[in-house]
């Protein structure tokens, strides 16, 4: 179950670098890509997010995750 959610969260990881990259450069794009991966590692970490509370934030994500879909294929910058 959790590789399923790791899939349907890949999304969640590009797009951001995907529009960085479509409106300051490629270069940009892989910055900020690095950046989402250090500052997320870095919070979860520092918040200590384990155990139950990591739970519920994949609970909050599985919620809000087709709500994301359906806003970026809506209205892809690229139109």
């Amino acid at each position: 179950m959790a590789m399923l959610f790791s899939i349907a969260a890949l999304p969640c990881i590009l797009w951001p670098a995907v529009y960085v990259g479509i409106f300051d450069g490629w270069i940009a794009g892989i910055v900020a890509w690095l950046g989402l991966q250090l500052l997320g590692g870095l919070a979860t970490i520092i918040l200590r997010i384990r155990g139950p509370l990591l739970g519920l934030h994949i609970a909050l994500g599985i919620l809000t995750l087709p709500a994301g879909y359906f806003l970026t294929l809506s209205n892809p910058p690229w139109q």
